[in-house]
């Protein structure tokens, strides 16, 4: 399992450079330049089995919040949603990891949380994931929100015009 989770990484690191390296390749096209939209919006549906696959995401999802603001984007234009479902929800908790091999992997999730909430990012947390999980809604860190539920809150969203990002891992 370890050594699938750092070959995924690897593609991962690759996958980024990429983007940040054929830029210019991709401002050539019709449908895409160099501008941002005046209000880019963003349903990040984060449904991991893995700690570390999660810290990974959610470091993407901090580099693009940063990324649009080196292109111009205003940061109070800035709509990100980070909707934790599945066990994803125990990640976001304030002990997770703590006294075992993935305490390291715990505390860079906990910072990367706090620096999305930091940045006016909302996270949210289903509360169906919480009670399937057995994580207890208080434990959850500070500033993330209880929902009803992540399917409804996807559903809403879409309508609002935010783009739906899937981040999925199948066991």
């Amino acid at each position: 399992m370890r050594l699938y989770g750092l070959t995924c990484f690897k593609y991962l690191i690759v996958f980024v450079s990429l983007l940040f390296t054929t830029n210019q390749a991709f401002a050539t096209n019709d449908y895409f330049d160099d501008s941002v939209p005046p209000q880019p919006k963003a349903f990040n549906d984060i449904n991991l089995t893995s700690a570390a696959t999660m810290r990974d995401f959610l470091w993407v999802i901090d580099s693009t919040y940063d990324l649009l603001i080196n292109k111009g984007a205003p940061p109070a234009r800035i709509k990100f949603v980070v909707s934790l479902r599945g066990l994803s929800v125990a990640f976001a908790t304030e002990g997770y990891g703590i006294g075992t091999s993935d305490e390291l992997v715990g505390e860079e999730i906990r910072g990367y949380l706090n620096t999305l909430l930091d940045k006016g990012v909302r996270i949210e947390a289903c509360i169906i994931s919480c009670v399937w999980v057995g994580v207890n809604p208080d434990d959850l860190l500070d500033g993330v929100l209880v929902i009803d539920n992540a399917f409804a809150s996807s559903i809403w969203y879409q309508t609002k015009g935010y783009a739906l990002i899937p981040i999925h891992q199948l066991p």
